[in-house]
């Protein structure tokens, strides 16, 4: 062995290093004069950096160090160099060696392992559904076909929170959010917010303009509300009805109340003992008659027969619930919610003036007295005719008997 070779295994033994190996001029390993001083042998340390999923060997690296000796793998550059090319090429580092900062290299040589997992994009992005505009993106790395629960990310959902506390709503979260599988080409997941106003809701003493109290519920923008399938603002009238309170007005389209973008505001308003008036509407169809003007009548209380309308070639028959004409208004029956009454007509041919006037008289023991079918009208008159003509002859006969009494007398 030349002087230099032993003033380079000098020193390797005085500092402790490794990577040496040993060569004859044929090119092998000359364990012969590998005992040095110490009569530490050189081993190798092998370390393998294999792909977890599929078992394969990425790469391999073999080390030369004096048995027994103890080896910080972290500070090794060499593997560390070959670890972070995997990362960088899309790989994750998911398990490292046992002991890698104190490997002790057995007589034998010793071997460790790097596992990886081939990584891939998982996307993430944050939009404003009523525009479509991207509020945010993120981009976090996983092994491909790895199965990610992302509600438990803490990145995305303190990014979901950040939204929320400014004043937008979470109106759509990702399909399987729970586990989200990312495919090699990547993966992309969307969450989708509304931008939130508020809805003010006051409720009001109408005599003396105090605000009894007040809520604020958050809603989208734009989006329209039916206040009377809100449990919490329900319920507070109810509070006051409860207590005395009359609800003397309701707000204006209170079933669909649009929430602006700068936020609406409602009001009911109470009156203190006051008992609340209920009014409903009663239109007259005349079926192309004159006109007959619609009354405003309290609840419970009973219509006022109006004029009855006209309509030329044809006697009004009443008034009728229905547009069948099959079930004729009784005007003893209470109001009791909005109502459409329809007008029947009888063509003059098919009834004479004096039938009808006398079918049209108020009968004081039956206030809906009804007409007669059309089919009766002639029969009906003809009887009339009858009876008159049968009076007539009773009176002249009993004329004729008195006469001839008083001139037998």
């Amino acid at each position: 062995m030349n002087r230099r070779v032993m003033m380079v295994l000098m020193l390797l033994i005085f500092f402790g290093k490794g990577d040496v190996t040993f060569a004859n001029e044929g090119g092998k390993q000359d364990r012969d004069q590998s005992t040095i001083l110490n009569s530490d042998e050189i081993v190798n340390l092998t370390v393998n950096f294999v792909n977890k999923k599929t078992d394969e060997v990425l790469n391999t690296v073999s080390l030369s160090y004096p048995t027994n000796s103890t080896i910080d793998v972290t500070e090794t550059g060499t593997v560390q160099d070959i670890v972070q090319r995997f990362i960088d090429s899309g790989y994750t580092l998911v398990e490292r060696p046992i002991n890698e900062g104190g490997v002790v290299v057995s007589p034998d040589g010793t071997t460790i392992t790097y596992y990886f997992e081939k990584q891939a994009n998982l996307t993430v992005n944050f939009v404003n559904k009523a525009t479509d505009e991207v509020l945010n993106t993120i981009s976090l790395n996983y092994p491909i076909n790895s199965a990610i629960d992302v509600t438990e990310t803490g990145t995305v959902q303190d990014i979901v929170q950040r939204f929320i506390d400014s004043g937008y709503t979470l109106v759509e979260r990702p399909i399987n959010e729970g586990g989200v599988v990312v495919s090699p080409d990547g993966t992309t997941i969307t969450y989708y917010f509304e931008k939130q106003a508020n809805l003010t809701v006051n409720f009001v003493n109408k005599a003396t303009d105090e605000v009894l109290n007040t809520v604020s519920l958050s809603y989208p923008t734009n989006s329209t509300i039916d206040v009377t399938e809100t449990g919490t603002v329900q319920d507070i009238v109810q509070r006051f009805i409860d207590s005395g309170y009359t609800l003397v007005e309701r707000p204006i389209n209170e079933d669909r109340v649009v929430v602006s973008p700068e936020g609406t505001t409602i009001t009911y308003y109470f009156e203190k003992g006051k008992i609340l008036q209920i009014f409903y509407l009663v239109t007259f169809n005349s079926n192309g008659g004159s006109s007959v003007l619609t009354q405003k009548i309290k609840e419970n209380e009973l219509l006022l027969k109006p004029v009855n309308p006209q309509k030329e070639g044809f006697y009004f028959g009443g008034w009728y619930l229905n547009k069948e004409l099959s079930e004729e208004w009784n005007f003893e029956t209470p109001i009791i919610e909005d109502t459409i009454l329809y007008a029947k007509w009888i063509k003059k041919d098919d009834l004479s003036e004096n039938h009808y006037q006398l079918l049209n008289t108020p009968d004081p023991h039956n206030k809906t007295k009804k007409l007669p079918k059309l089919g009766q009208a002639n029969l009906s008159n003809y009887l009339s005719s009858f009876g008159v003509i049968s009076i007539l002859v009773i009176i002249y006969l009993k004329c004729y008997v008195i006469n001839n009494r008083k001139k037998i007398v």
